[in-house]
């Protein structure tokens, strides 16, 4: 959403931002694609991160489309509203996508696979844009808590590793 950012790197960071979200989400789906699939893992990233990164165009997309001409509207964050109906009609459009792709493809965990990437990008391309917009409007107000690390920092490591883990072993198994 081109429409928030104030410099052009901003976008920049923005879209490695991205790929980072992506990587971590990937990271812990892959034992979920080692228990059905033999995958190459370099592929498997790859596939993941374009279908993630495609989520968040869609969601981008459809924010720019309601929000192209109230940006007065953004500027303390997104409203709950707004958000609540723009993700609604995202998940139902892609039940009517799953379904849609179910009757052609017999074989449900791909698309799945598919429509949890899709929503999962879309999702993070969300708080990535409401951390930044945050961080806009508080760039000049410094905080102590930024010296520890924050239990979701921890918490997703943990289960990044435990995630792994489980899935090696599943695998020799």
């Amino acid at each position: 959403m081109g429409l928030i950012f104030e410099k052009q790197w901003h976008k920049m960071v923005v879209l490695l931002i991205s790929l980072y979200f992506s990587l971590i989400f990937t990271t812990v789906f892959l034992p979920w694609m080692w228990t059905y699939y033999i995958i190459p893992t370099t592929d498997y990233y790859l596939i993941s991160s374009v279908v993630m990164f495609f989520g968040g165009v869609v969601f981008n997309t459809v924010l720019f489309v309601n929000f192209h001409n109230k940006i007065i509207e953004i500027e303390n964050g997104f409203p709950i509203g707004i958000v609540h109906k723009l993700f609604g009609w995202l998940i139902l459009a892609y039940i009517i996508l799953f379904f849609f792709m179910v009757f052609f493809i017999d074989n449900v965990i791909p698309i799945l696979y598919f429509i949890i990437f899709l929503t999962i990008g879309g999702y993070s391309r969300f708080w990535i844009l409401q951390g930044y917009i945050k961080a806009k409007n508080n760039k000049y107000k410094k905080s102590e808590n930024l010296k520890h690390k924050s239990w979701l920092e921890r918490i997703l490591f943990f289960n990044i590793v435990l995630s792994l883990l489980l899935g090696y072993l599943h695998r020799l198994g």
